[in-house]
C-alpha cells in the first residue's frame, strides 16, 4: 500500500509536494507560534484582577495544538539545520516571515543573491531528503512482500 507522501508525490511532483509542505509548515508554525506551550496568556490572579473580580470559566490551560505532517517538517528542517545552518536560516526566513528577500538576506548576514542560492538549495536538499525516503518506504514495502 502507497503512503500518503508517495500518493501525493506522484499526483503533483516532487517539487509541488515539497512547495506544499513548506506552505503548510509556514501557515502552521505562524499561526501557534505563540511561545506559551499550552499555558494561558495570563494568569489567573491577574484576568481575577483585570475583569472585576469576575472569572470567566473556559479560559484555563488549552491543549497544545498538534499538526504530524508539520511537525515533521519541522524535524527534518533542523536535521537540515545541523548539515548547513546557513540555508536551514534562508529557508526559514523565506517562509515564515513576510518581508523584502533583500530585508530576509540581510537579517541572516548574506548578499540577497547568496539568500536566494541558499534557499533554492534548501529546496533541493529537502526534495533530495523526501525521495530518499520514498524510495526507502519503497524498498522496505517490497523487501516485506518477498518475505511473506
Amino acid at each position: 500500500m502507497k503512503s500518503l507522501d508517495h500518493y501525493f508525490i506522484e499526483k503533483w511532483g516532487i517539487n509541488d509536494y515539497v512547495e506544499h509542505r513548506l506552505h503548510h509548515w509556514a501557515k502552521w508554525y505562524s499561526q501557534n507560534n505563540s511561545q506559551n506551550l499550552g499555558y494561558p496568556k495570563e494568569s489567573l490572579e491577574s484576568r481575577h484582577l483585570n475583569s472585576g473580580g469576575v472569572i470567566h470559566p473556559g479560559r484555563g490551560q488549552k491543549p497544545l495544538p498538534c499538526n504530524p505532517a508539520a511537525e515533521e517538517l519541522e524535524a527534518i528542517i533542523g536535521i537540515l539545520r545541523q548539515a548547513d545552518e546557513r540555508i536551514a536560516k534562508a529557508l526559514c526566513q523565506d517562509y515564515l516571515y513576510k518581508s523584502e528577500q533583500s530585508l530576509k538576506a540581510k537579517i541572516i548576514g548574506v548578499s540577497l543573491a547568496q539568500y536566494k542560492i541558499d534557499v533554492a538549495l534548501a529546496r533541493y536538499w529537502l526534495r533530495g531528503w523526501f525521495h530518499a525516503h520514498l524510495m526507502k518506504r519503497i524498498d522496505t514495502s517490497a523487501k516485506s512482500k518477498n518475505n511473506a
